[in-house]
């Protein structure tokens, strides 16, 4: 099981280190406010529900949580670009 965790884990790893960077840029612009409220959006609306339904209806077990959340924290990272123009 853990074998075919791991290129689901490893693309979110990838993911989720751009992300920490990207909220430290956010944190010296001083615009945390603004992306924030995007982020917990897209985790409750996007991520988790994502995440439940391809783990849960869909059967795809761990997998399908570990794409939930990779593909929630990815359209996070999408967001972040654009509202700092990068």
């Amino acid at each position: 099981m853990a074998v075919a965790v791991m290129p689901y884990l490893s693309a979110y790893n990838f993911i989720d280190m751009s992300y920490a960077v990207f909220l430290g840029f956010i944190r010296g612009l001083a615009m945390q406010k603004y992306v924030y409220i995007w982020i917990i959006f897209c985790f409750y609306t996007i991520s988790v529900p994502l995440a439940c339904v391809l783990a849960i209806d869909a059967d795809h077990g761990i997998e399908g949580l570990w794409t939930g959340y990779f593909v929630g924290v990815g359209v996070q990272v999408v967001i972040i670009m654009w509202v700092t123009s990068w």
